[in-house]
């Protein structure tokens, strides 16, 4: 349902994009001011310089100890969720540890399929679950499962809708279910008429928004569910104090969220249509006892910290935008943090990092970007950059060391955050940088750029970021790239234009992330479709979909444990 829950005006973790969702192939000439690196060229990590508009064959073949990818679905099955959703990805997992995702079966109905779920950790090269109602790995949840939804896993819960009693292009009202590792069956958590439910990434836990009333284009009320998912026999989640008024139009905003161990439910919205909003606190495990508690009146677009002990949250004052921080979930020790306020963020998701970017307005000098490292010390602000235009991107190591961003013109800078000295990733005609990404320990960064030999190609690069200018390219025609800690990075490069695929691979890093392997990268297979499921920290697993190669036929394959 449009409107149902607000999207909070920020960018999870650190990144924050203000614009441009279309990224030019090269950037306008111009020099970037601060460069305080030598003007050198890229150098090559086992890759030929000479321009050539197919990718260059890199990389080798796996190690003789390492399993190779198994398939598990065949050509005419695929995964039902959207990237990570595919699978479950609660870290650390959920009961005995192992890992399931979640794939659809033509039933025959144009509107609704079968739902299947099965367990990927059990698959060998020489075994997989037998997804025929005999195999306790490969379970079978639904017959009638809504085409018009993504089926998805939120952390180890998967939520899906079966059964519409809505029109056959209404928005979904039917039956909400759920699933979790463990479970021989889904359970029914909303009634009949479900509209959405959200789960959480630590905790088995998860509010629904049930039985709406009014026109299905823009509805008056909803009830709202919200309860523990402690085993498939609980039965429907209970009513938090019956219905709540609603605008899908957004004339009445929404926002629901739990705390980051699911213990507690915070939901805010105004009394009536166009109200002042407020957020209301519960334990979720008062649900349909007792009604939630007003705990802050007058809030706005609300972000609980990593570490559950806090909340940020907006207010718009004399034409501005204030933020502000609250204790959580009492809402008491409220202090102002910063005025002229376009967007905050978090940096990192764990408990311990409880540092804040900030985006703040300026006036005719335009916005700038700072870091509130001790939320405890909010005068103690560090502005990094300042810019007027389009922010194309940012983001702060999670170590807060340095922060990487890019102009209108995708010109992108290092900044070392102690001393401020910048320097620049392309300088003059150098092509555009796409999504500078850091290791954990900010040992090395990673980034995409416009290829100079090839310009309708990207390429892969890293270089230590207080020396940028020292950047190695490590792939040609790369298009996916996730760093994982400070030990490794999964990528996938060779794209091929002409069927969309690209070749899988893993680096592992030396012990401390500063060194690129000597052998180069490990290729695990070729011809992959994105987006590659990744699955868990340590071990991790790799679930994706690859045509027929030397190696194996079409299907969906499960890789791992990642050998670093």
């Amino acid at each position: 349902m449009k409107g149902l829950l607000r999207v909070v005006a920020l960018i999870v973790a650190t990144a924050i994009l203000d614009g441009c969702s279309e990224r030019p192939r090269q950037a306008s000439d111009g020099a970037t001011a601060n460069d305080s690196g030598s003007d050198v060229d890229a150098a090559v990590v086992g890759i030929d310089v000479r321009a050539s508009a197919v990718p260059e064959r890199t990389g080798v073949p796996l190690p003789p100890e390492v399993v190779p990818a198994r398939r598990f679905l065949g050509a005419n099955t695929a995964l039902s969720g959207l990237g990570a959703s595919n699978c479950t990805h609660q870290d650390p997992p959920s009961g005995n540890g192992d890992r399931w995702c979640v794939f659809t079966v033509p039933n025959g109905d144009p509107d609704t399929s079968e739902l299947w779920v099965i367990n990927v950790s059990v698959v060998t090269p020489d075994a997989v679950p037998a997804c025929d109602g005999s195999d306790p790995g490969c379970l079978r949840l639904t017959g009638a499962v809504w085409n018009r939804s993504v089926n998805a896993f939120k952390g180890d819960t998967l939520l899906f809708r079966a059964d519409p009693v809505s029109a056959r292009f209404d928005e979904f009202v039917g039956k909400i279910l759920a699933w979790r590792p463990g479970w021989s069956a889904a359970r029914q958590i909303s009634s009949d008429r479900g509209v959405t439910c959200i789960g959480h990434a630590q905790a088995p836990v998860a509010f629904c928004l049930d039985d709406p009333v009014g026109d299905p284009k823009n509805r008056d009320s909803v009830n709202v569910r919200a309860g523990a998912l402690k085993d498939e026999t609980g039965g429907l989640l209970p009513i938090l104090e019956g219905f709540w008024p609603l605008r899908s139009d957004g004339s009445s905003p929404w926002q629901v969220d739990f705390s980051p161990d699911g213990e507690v439910l915070a939901l805010s919205n105004p009394e009536i249509v166009g109200g002042i909003e407020s957020l209301r606190v519960i334990p979720t495990g008062d649900v349909g006892q007792k009604p939630p508690q007003e705990v802050i009146r007058d809030i706005l677009s609300w972000t609980i910290s990593n570490d559950g002990q806090k909340i940020y949250f907006v207010r718009h004052e004399q034409n501005t935008a204030s933020l502000y921080m609250a204790d959580f979930p009492t809402g008491a020790g409220v202090v102002l943090l910063q005025s002229k306020i376009r967007h905050y963020a978090q940096v990192g998701d764990a408990p311990k990092d409880k540092a804040l970017v900030l985006l703040r307005d300026v006036g005719a000098a335009g916005s700038s970007f700072q870091l509130l490292r001790d939320r405890t010390s909010p005068s103690d602000l560090l502005t990094l950059f300042t810019y007027r235009g389009v922010l194309n991107g940012a983001l702060v190591s999670r170590d807060l060391r340095f922060t990487a961003w890019a102009d209108d013109s995708f010109r992108a800078e290092l900044i070392r955050n102690d001393d401020l000295t910048a320097c620049s990733l392309n300088t003059g005609v150098e092509p555009a940088v796409y999504f500078p990404e850091f290791l954990d320990n900010a040992a090395l960064m990673f980034w995409r750029q416009a290829s100079q030999e090839v310009p309708a190609r990207e390429d892969g690069f890293f270089a230590p970021p207080d020396r940028c200018r020292e950047k190695q390219r490590f792939a040609q025609g790369l298009e996916f790239y996730q760093p994982v800690g400070s030990r490794g990075l999964l990528f996938g490069d060779e794209y091929d234009e002409t069927t969309n695929a690209i070749t899988l691979k893993y680096a592992a890093l030396s012990q401390d992330g500063s060194q690129w392997p000597s052998a180069g990268a490990v290729r695990i297979r070729e011809k992959v479709q994105l987006p590659i499921t990744i699955i868990g920290s340590n071990p991790m697993l790799l679930v994706f979909r690859a045509a027929s190669d030397e190696t194996g036929a079409e299907g969906t394959y499960v890789f791992g444990p990642v050998p670093f």
